[in-house]
């Protein structure tokens, strides 16, 4: 298990401000071991996966989708409801990076994996950094979708 944790703390690492190493990385089949740890893992696995994917899902809606098909959304929800306070942030940029370029197939799989209601909560008892990205994260879902402003308003 800390072979994974080194392993997703060193993809976090390398992946963080550097697309063209994010591409390489998700490129070598990356992805899927992070999103099993994600949903396995222990503590600080999971922290450092969500971080790792975050990172691999910024600039670039072909990564978010792979995210997303590999599974990432439940889990990244479930950290952001148990997690610790590390957790609940790192899980909280993830689903904001991909609920970000307005997929509404992505934004409904996040509202069926239940991001709503914690990322509210978040918006409301967070640390102000917490607190903004939840913002975003909710102003991404509910961009062009009706029913989801309605649940965010009703959350």
């Amino acid at each position: 298990a800390e072979g994974k944790e080194s392993a997703a703390n060193a993809l976090r690492i390398l992946s963080n401000g550097s697309d063209e190493r994010s591409q390489s990385i998700a490129q070598a089949g990356a992805i899927p071991p992070l999103v099993e740890l994600l949903r396995d893992g222990s503590a600080r696995g999971k922290e450092f996966a969500a971080y790792a994917l975050q990172n691999l899902s910024a600039n670039s809606d072909e990564r978010k989708q792979s995210i997303a098909q590999a599974g990432a959304i439940p889990p990244l929800v479930q950290l952001l409801k148990d997690g610790s306070a590390f957790g609940k942030s790192f899980a909280a940029d993830a689903l904001c990076s991909l609920s970000a370029g307005s997929d509404y197939e992505r934004s409904q799989s996040m509202a069926q994996a239940g991001a709503i209601p914690p990322l509210v909560q978040l918006l409301r008892d967070g640390s102000a950094g917490d607190k903004e990205t939840a913002a975003y994260a909710l102003g991404n879902l509910s961009a062009g979708s009706d029913e989801l402003s309605q649940s965010i308003a009703q959350a």
